[in-house]
This record gives C-alpha cells, structure tokens and sequence, in this order.
C-alpha cells in the first residue's frame, strides 16, 4: 500500500514463516488464508482527484474486499494497481466501476 519495498519483502517474510499451519489447520488457518488472498488480491486505488469529486464517490462507494485508497494530487485520474502492477487511469465514475467488476468477476 506504501509502495515500500521494505514492507513487501517483510510481509513475504510473515507470510512465508507462517505456511506450516497449513499442515495443521487450527483457528489460524483462516486468517492465514485471509491474509494470503489480501496479498495476491489487493486492489489500490491511487485517487488522484478532489475527495469531493464524483470519481472519489465511485471509489468510496464500490465495494471490494481487499479495496486500499491513496489520495494524491488532483489531476482529474484514477490509477488501479494490483501488487506492483498498474493499469491505465480512469477518468471517470463508469470506467472505475466497470474495473473492479471486472476484477471482482475475474476472482469468482
């Protein structure tokens, strides 16, 4: 979410260090499951717009699970990312929309 090498390679870490529970699945598994969806799946949102614009409404108002909001400097523009890949940027509500259908649909 920060960008941050440092905190990728640190989650890596936990996540790599905590794969024997799935040898004995207890009341961590889930979690553990959990956390592995959110790293594969999360979705940023680098909103690049006023939060009182009709762009950051969509973005506020959609839902998904594993949803991260960054605001940035109003240049009219949404960029979505997934782990270190990035898309080309929205510019309007519709587009936003249709996108994390899209990747919702795509998980399903």
């Amino acid at each position: 979410m920060t960008g941050s090498e440092a905190y990728t390679i640190e989650a890596e870490k936990s996540l790599k260090s905590f794969s024997s529970v799935l040898e004995n699945p207890d009341i961590h598994y889930g979690y553990y499951l959990c956390a592995m969806d959110a790293y594969f799946h999360m979705v940023k949102l680098a909103l690049q717009v006023s939060p009182a614009g009709s762009l950051a409404e969509a973005a506020l108002s959609s839902f998904s699970p594993y949803l991260s909001i960054v605001y940035g400097e109003d240049k009219g523009m949404v960029i979505p990312c997934v782990r270190d890949v990035c898309y080309e940027p929205i510019k309007d509500p519709k587009g936003l929309k249709d996108f994390l259908k899209n990747r919702r649909r795509a998980f399903q």
